[in-house]
């Protein structure tokens, strides 16, 4: 893929913040929004939360969870959080930046760290937290491609949210929210 794409979706990205930041408060946490170019196309890795979890079960997600105190950012937790879920090692992660965070209805703030993965790699799921990790081409997540839209209300404000469907799985929710807002910055 064009150098121009990845720069072009840095500039609409806030910044990563590599460095120290102030502490994210309680409550907080990260996604990595990780891009391979593996397939000749771009992709998002994603996952599906294990069965037996308490929270979101069977849920297509981002790589991701909760800033612990040793992160020195919310870029460094969804990277490590990367690590840990699908084995994909924070060196071959080229970050291009942040989006906004998303709240989730129970009031977690959920920050998408959104990055290049620059070579190929082997992820293998751990299994007391996923039972699946597949790529989708950005280009089956194009607003066009929603199998259809489900609507929420969130606070005053009445919240629509594309459905993607994409080899058997249902991508719903946050995460299609955060795909949304990626591919608005893009197409």
């Amino acid at each position: 893929m064009s150098e121009a794409l990845w720069t072009h979706l840095s500039s609409q990205l806030l910044p990563a913040a590599y460095g120290r930041e102030e502490p994210p408060a309680r409550g907080q946490a990260a996604v990595l929004v990780a891009i391979t170019c593996e397939a000749g196309e771009p992709s998002l890795i994603l996952t599906r939360r294990a069965a037996h979890l308490q929270h979101h079960p069977g849920e297509i997600a981002f790589a991701g969870g909760m800033w612990e105190s040793e992160d020195r950012n919310l870029a460094q937790t969804a990277l490590r959080e990367a690590f840990e879920e699908i084995g994909l090692a924070p060196d071959v992660v080229r970050l291009l930046g942040r989006m906004p965070a998303f709240q989730t209805k129970r009031g977690v703030n959920v920050t998408p760290v959104v990055g290049l993965v620059t070579e190929p790699v082997q992820l293998a799921p751990d299994p007391a937290e996923l039972d699946l990790i597949f790529q989708v081409p950005l280009s089956q997540l194009r607003p066009e491609c929603a199998v259809r839209r489900d609507s929420f209300q969130r606070g005053e404000t009445r919240v629509s949210v594309p459905v993607f469907e994409s080899q058997g799985q249902t991508i719903w929710g946050l995460t299609a929210a955060i795909i949304a807002y990626l591919t608005s910055l893009i197409c």
